[in-house]
């Protein structure tokens, strides 16, 4: 059928709603599209796009014709990976949607295994915010993703296997003001900008407030967009370097810029502070020789990635026993606060008790009227005690 030449031209030039633009995307000449584009309305006899100066907008034909033609190039696709299923792993393909975090840990060095042991594979990693790499599973465009797994859980169509849990700490640079707080409470550590990834509800669920000096919540209020957001673990650390921002990770990730000295560890701990990842897949879609292969690697890398990060775990759970309850923070106006935190338009109040700062040292005792030191200076004396 003479029509099916056109799918793609017409799929393209619905997505660019412009002829030089979609000429380009397809690598042929604007008159070429545009004869293709005539053609096929011509063999359909109805017109499929209205043309107006610098915009074409599709027609209620046109936006049928999308629909079908979009069909077809995913049945296509998948007649191809069917076909490269059964090639095995010397001629296959695998497209993986994969989460900052967890590209960072374990998808990009399985990939690099994979294609060692495999390098006739065709690879594709697509790292994404953790909220958009489910789409590309559920329209066909991925094998599977490995990302965080928490809208995946509801999600009938899916099959979620849960693969990497580890804790996280904050962190920022060395001299910043929190490195010299004993366990900061999280309103301390709220009051600076978070430079991070989109952060999911189970996350922000502990900050209760749309808005703060750590970021604020998206219009859908479905997650936490930092104050400084950032795609990748390499530019957070950069912008953390260089400022009083904070972010966050596993420590196994950043141990090496601590001990260079580029980085310092926040003092604070909670068992929420972590990352929750794993495989997610369609439920009736069988997967590849390359998929279970990808899989068998993350699996391994990650096994040696929970032994890392076993001694964060024990670190968090002795600070939950030994703190207080931990509680959603509620923000108020920073009017009270020390010049140097009104950079900031919200602290938060803690449950905590407040931090005393250190008595100076040789510093002399207050002297009340009656030739006695005062109850600041018993005070004083007791903490050098």
């Amino acid at each position: 059928m003479k029509l099916l030449r056109y799918i793609r031209p017409i799929v393209t030039l619905a997505e660019h709603r412009h002829f030089g633009r979609a000429a380009r995307a397809l690598g042929v000449t604007q008159p070429a599209l545009s004869l293709m584009i005539r053609n096929a309305e011509r063999d359909l006899n109805a017109r499929l796009f209205d043309r107006t100066r610098g915009e074409v907008t599709l027609t209620p034909f046109g936006q049928a014709a999308v629909r079908r033609c979009r069909e077809m190039l995913a049945s296509a696709a998948e007649m191809v990976r069917e076909v490269d299923a059964l090639k095995g792993l010397g001629g296959g393909r695998l497209v993986v949607s994969c989460g900052t975090y967890p590209a960072e840990i374990s998808g990009q060095r399985a990939i690099g295994h994979l294609m060692a042991a495999h390098p006739g594979l065709s690879c594709s990693i697509q790292v994404r915010e953790w909220h958009q790499t489910i789409r590309p599973v559920l329209v066909r465009e991925a094998d599977l993703a490995l990302a965080e797994i928490h809208a995946a859980e509801s999600d009938p169509r899916l099959i979620s296997e849960v693969i990497g849990v580890h804790p996280c700490v904050f962190f920022c640079r060395p001299g910043h003001p929190l490195t010299r707080v004993k366990s900061p409470a999280l309103g301390q550590i709220a009051a600076f900008p978070w430079a991070l990834p989109s952060l999911p509800p189970r996350i922000f669920a502990m900050i209760d407030q749309p808005r703060c000096a750590a970021g604020r919540l998206d219009d859908t209020g479905e997650q936490f967009i930092p104050a400084v957001h950032v795609q990748t673990l390499s530019a957070s650390k950069q912008i953390v370097q260089l400022s009083d921002a904070i972010s966050g990770a596993p420590r196994f990730l950043i141990e090496e810029d601590v001990r260079a000295g580029r980085l310092a560890i926040i003092d604070f701990a909670a068992p929420w502070a972590r990352l929750n990842y794993g495989f997610i897949y369609l439920r009736d879609r069988t997967l590849s020789a390359a998929a279970r292969a990808f899989m068998a690697e993350v699996r391994k890398i990650e096994a040696q990635a929970a032994q890392f990060s076993s001694a964060d775990a024990g670190r968090i759970a002795s600070d939950k026993q030994n703190r207080l309850p931990l509680q959603p923070h509620r923000f108020e106006s920073s009017a009270r606060l020390p010049r140097q935190q009104k950079k900031s338009c919200w602290r938060v109040v803690s449950q905590t008790a407040p931090v005393v700062p250190p008595a100076r040292e040789n510093a002399r005792p207050t002297v009340s009227a009656r030739g006695r030191p005062s109850a600041a200076s018993d005070a004083s004396c007791e903490t050098d005690r």
